[in-house]
């Protein structure tokens, strides 16, 4: 993260990041628990993939590529994402929804926090109104986490529509089984908890279209579920 006026690196060390689903926005966690809005310049493509040339260019004009994200890749805002900040809390891992209109921080803490991305832009074009501590504050849409054991959460996913989020996470209370933990995004209710076998869970990731879970393990196996039946129904 560059500082434009001084060209020099601020104090936000970038943990993870992602782009939005058309490409012309990233979103990066730091793990002093900033959130940082980048909006890229019309011309990343043509910057970052210049027309081949058989000879270089000589026109004093043309930018030089590799200082092209110092000069066109600048922030837009720094939000502040975690209560009192610190590195106990920072995100591990970021997923924005497949529409884009979502996006899920997984916290060291154990806590998943929701955010409308309408919202973070919203809040950051009015920063001069919600600024506290040079920094802009908004608050998650839902939190959600294991309010028994406090496990902490290995990965978690978005459903294809966007209307649940799955984390998984590693208990040692049963057993050292995985489990995975389903949430629904409009009114944060948890809706299902399921138990995988005696095994770690390393990644998860939601079928695009369909309900079902592609889930890495430690015993180099890829569990997959899927829905189960209401057998009331028949």
């Amino acid at each position: 993260y560059y500082d434009d006026d001084t060209s020099t690196c601020m104090p936000y060390h970038i943990i993870c990041a992602t782009f939005d689903a058309r490409g012309n926005r990233v979103y990066a966690a730091t793990k002093c628990g900033k959130l940082i809005l980048y909006q890229l310049d019309p011309q990343f493509e043509s910057a970052l993939f210049p027309r081949y040339s058989s000879s270089p260019s000589t026109d004093p004009d043309d930018e030089d590529p590799s200082q092209f994200f110092v000069k066109k890749f600048s922030d837009v805002a720094v939000i502040k994402i975690l209560p009192g900040g610190g590195s106990s809390a920072a995100p591990i891992q970021i997923v924005l929804s497949r529409n884009g209109q979502m996006l899920l921080l997984n916290g060291k803490d154990g806590v998943l926090r929701l955010y409308d991305t309408s919202a973070l832009w919203r809040e950051s074009r009015n920063s001069n109104e919600n600024t506290k501590d040079g920094l802009i504050h908004v608050k998650p849409r839902h939190s959600f986490q294991d309010l028994v054991s406090n496990s902490k959460w290995a990965s978690c996913d978005f459903s294809g529509d966007g209307e649940y989020v799955v984390g998984g996470c590693n208990n040692d209370e049963s057993g050292d089984k995985y489990e995975l933990y389903f949430w629904n995004t409009v009114n944060g209710t948890l809706i299902d908890q399921l138990m995988g076998p005696q095994i770690q869970l390393y990644s998860l990731s939601w079928h695009p279209t369909r309900s079902f879970i592609a889930v890495g393990t430690s015993d180099g196996m890829v569990d997959i579920w899927g829905p189960r039946l209401d057998w009331t129904n028949f």
